[in-house]
């Protein structure tokens, strides 16, 4: 089997991937029926937003109760360093969104603000998805090299990259205007 720290890594990381890939896939093809759970995509969001934030949490939780601190962050010190230094800056903002998702929030911050705010999750994806990639293809921390995940991970990556782009040329063509010849 593997360890807790692993499994809340992992299953963090597909919440977010999950919380990812909805925004660029409403963008590309919205619903045409109410009766499909992707009609309301906003709120599904929101709710894997909510928990990729506690299991990353206690991803962090799980790996911190079994070391020091001072032992996962070295100034100076190896890629395992700097890997847990992306993993924590990644969660530093995930938990200030995560306390951003409330209804009280966003009306405090107006919409407009909190889904500025909320246009981070990308990089919170990206300083993952390269904590992921250490430990999965060049840590020597444990077993060496890659497993099933890190290859799951390397497609979802892809994935999200790919909706992102087809999303931003989607857009641009209902947005295009068509230009009058002279």
């Amino acid at each position: 089997g593997i360890e807790w720290s692993t499994a809340f890594g992992r299953a963090s990381f597909i919440l977010l991937f999950l919380t990812l890939i909805i925004g660029p896939l409403m963008k590309i093809k919205k619903p045409s029926s109410a009766s499909t759970p992707l009609a309301t995509p906003w709120s599904w969001r929101g709710e894997l937003g909510i928990w990729f934030a506690v299991t990353a949490l206690a991803h962090f939780i799980v790996i911190a109760a079994n070391r020091p601190f001072s032992g996962l962050i070295k100034i100076g010190g190896s890629g395992f360093s700097l890997a847990n230094l992306l993993g924590l800056i990644a969660l530093f903002w995930t938990l200030l969104l995560a306390a951003t998702s409330f209804r009280k929030v966003i009306l405090f911050l107006g919409v407009d603000s909190w889904k500025w705010l909320h246009t981070s999750t990308y990089v919170i994806f990206y300083l993952v998805f390269a904590h992921l990639i250490y430990f999965q293809f060049f840590s020597t921390h444990g077993k060496i090299g890659p497993d099933w995940f890190g290859y799951f991970a390397l497609a979802c990556a892809a994935l999200v990259i790919a909706a992102q782009l087809i999303a931003f040329a989607t857009v641009i063509m209902r947005n295009r205007k068509p230009t009058k010849s002279v």
